[in-house]
């Protein structure tokens, strides 16, 4: 699963991943591979990326909106 974060002048990361948790507005949301598709909104805290080598990646936001489609997964944030 290829994942996107962005802000709105720069990408902060774009790369293949196995696991990704993200700041819900219901509580942690963990998006895995062939996951249904879902547009959402995100509160501020930190997303947890796994890679493709299982390196743990955190980036801290203060808000956002998820995007997961069959082909990647975008994540727009205000950091």
């Amino acid at each position: 699963m290829v994942l996107n974060i962005i802000t709105q002048d720069r990408i902060i990361y774009q790369g293949k991943v196995s696991a990704v948790t993200l700041p819900g507005e219901k509580g942690e949301l963990t998006v895995l591979p062939n996951h249904i598709p879902l547009i959402t909104p995100l509160t501020g805290g930190k997303i947890k990326v796994q890679d493709a080598n299982q390196k743990e990646l955190f980036f801290e936001i203060e808000s956002g909106v998820l995007e997961v489609n069959p082909v990647e997964m975008n994540v727009l944030v205000s950091v």
